[in-house]
């Protein structure tokens, strides 16, 4: 009686399980031609659009922590990000990103020269 009432609730409603992913179904989601893309389709679900940011920040967050440089992290950043545009990796990315990168790249980069000054102006050559 109770799967009888529940089972018309559902068709009345149109409830519907959302449609298997292809890690779900068990094709995997074609790994011997793209193991990249079959890797990261997990994640694609989860988090979107925001995958790549999110690991790219994990690897840059880890250099940083790593070695305290500002100018490795940046230079290793605009090569990872140059080199997964050029790949073809990072089609979906649009030019507000890629501003937005360089942007960061020279507040970086402005840090370094005021440093570089300060140390200079602090400590003259003898």
């Amino acid at each position: 009686m109770f799967d009888a009432i529940l089972f018309s609730i559902l068709q009345l409603t149109r409830l519907q399980a959302p449609t298997a992913s292809c890690v779900e179904d068990g094709t995997f989601c074609d790994f011997v031609q793209a193991p990249f893309d079959a890797m990261l389709q997990p994640f694609n679900v989860i988090f979107g659009v925001f995958t790549y940011p999110i690991f790219y920040g994990i690897f840059i967050g880890i250099i940083w922590l790593k070695t305290k440089d500002i100018m490795l992290t940046g230079v290793l950043g605009v090569f990872t990000v140059g080199g997964a545009i050029s790949g073809g990796v990072l089609t979906d990315w649009n030019d507000q990103i890629i501003q937005m990168g360089v942007l960061l790249l020279a507040i970086a980069i402005g840090v370094v020269v005021y440093q570089l000054f300060i140390t200079k102006l602090a400590q003259p050559s003898q």
